[in-house]
C-alpha cells in the first residue's frame, strides 16, 4: 500500500547485525547508540565495544578492516551442482575474498553424506568471541562439477602481531575413513606431496579429484574442527587434513558420479588431463 511507516532508523540496527555488519566500520557508531539505548553493554558479543568512545571504535574497525568486514553476508552468489547419486558441490563465488571469514565455509562437496572442504588458518582462531573458519577467504570460481579455490595471503596477515596469531596456510579436510577406494602418491620419506599431485577417491557412486598447485603435507593430529560423525550415534573420528603453507596457492577440484563416468579410471584420466595457468596479482592497499 501507499501508507508510509514511521520507523526510527536506530531500531533497524539488529537487521544490520543479522547481515553480518555488527563490527563493520560503517555501522559501529549506530551499534553503540543501539547498545546504549537498550542497555546491552553486557551482551557477550558487544561488551568489548562498550568501553570505547565512538571515534575509537570507528578507527579500530577501519584499522582492522580485514577482520571487521568479515561477517558481511550481502551480495552472495551461490553455485550448486547436484546429481541424484548423492553428489552436491556448492560454493559462494567471490564471497568476501581475501578477508577474514567467521561462520562460513565458502565451498563444500558432499559425497553421499560425507564432506570435503578447505579452511585457512589453524582452525582454533577466534576474534571477540566469534570463531574464525578462515583467516582469509579464498577466491572461488565454480563451473558445474569443476571448482578452483585460490588462497592468496593478504597484507593484513604480514604484520608482526597478526602474523604470529593467524597463519595463512590452508587445510583440505579429507574423509579418508569413509572412502571406498582412493589413488594418491605418497612420499614415504617425508609424507609430503609434490605440487600438482592428484588425490582421487570414490564413495559409493560419487567421485572426487583434488589437486594443489603447491607442495602439501598431511596433518592427522587431533583438532576440534576435524571431528566428524557419519551418524548421530556413530563413533567420532578425526579427519586427516592435507595442508599447504605457501602464501599463494590453489586447489583444483573435480567431481563426478558413476552416471557420468563409466569407471573411476575414466574419471582419473579426466583429472590427470587438466591443464592450468596460475598467477596472483599483488593486493593493493
Amino acid at each position: 500500500n501507499n501508507q508510509s511507516i514511521n520507523i526510527n532508523v536506530i531500531e533497524l540496527i539488529p537487521f544490520y547485525w543479522s547481515a553480518g555488519l555488527i563490527t563493520d566500520p560503517d555501522f559501529t557508531n549506530d551499534t553503540k547508540n543501539y547498545m546504549k539505548r537498550n542497555r546491552m553493554n553486557h551482551n557477550i558479543h558487544l561488551k568489548n565495544l562498550s568501553w570505547l568512545y565512538p571515534s575509537q571504535v570507528e578507527w579500530l574497525m577501519t584499522k582492522f578492516t580485514h577482520f571487521s568486514k568479515g561477517q558481511c553476508y550481502l551480495d552472495v552468489k551461490l553455485n550448486v551442482y547436484k546429481q541424484l547419486d548423492g553428489l552436491v558441490l556448492s560454493s559462494f563465488e567471490m564471497f568476501n575474498t581475501g578477508i577474514c571469514g567467521f561462520q562460513q565455509l565458502p565451498w563444500i562437496c558432499n559425497l553421499d553424506g560425507v564432506g570435503v572442504w578447505t579452511q585457512s588458518g589453524e582452525g582454533s582462531n577466534s576474534m571477540a568471541g566469534f570463531g574464525i573458519c578462515n583467516t582469509h577467504n579464498p577466491y572461488i570460481k565454480q563451473i558445474e562439477q569443476y571448482i578452483v579455490i585460490s588462497y592468496s595471503k593478504p597484507e593484513a596477515l604480514n604484520t608482526a602481531i597478526v602474523g604470529r596469531l593467524f597463519k595463512s596456510k590452508s587445510r583440505l579436510f579429507w574423509p579418508e575413513q569413509f572412502i571406498d577406494q582412493s589413488f594418491r602418491y605418497l612420499s614415504t620419506a617425508s609424507s609430503t606431496y609434490p605440487k600438482d599431485t592428484w588425490w582421487i577417491a570414490q564413495r559409493n557412486n560419487c567421485y572426487i579429484g583434488v589437486m594443489c598447485t603447491e607442495k602439501t603435507s598431511i596433518d592427522t593430529s587431533v583438532s576440534a574442527d576435524a571431528q566428524f560423525q557419519i551418524e548421530r550415534d556413530a563413533p567420532k573420528v578425526y579427519l586427516p587434513r592435507r595442508v599447504c603453507d605457501k602464501d599463494h596457492h590453489s586447489w583444483i577440484i573435480i567431481v563426478g558420479t558413476t552416471s557420468t563416468y563409466t569407471s573411476i579410471t575414466e574419471f582419473t584420466n579426466t583429472c590427470y588431463n587438466v591443464k592450468y595457468q596460475e598467477s596472483f596479482i599483488p593486493q593493493r592497499s
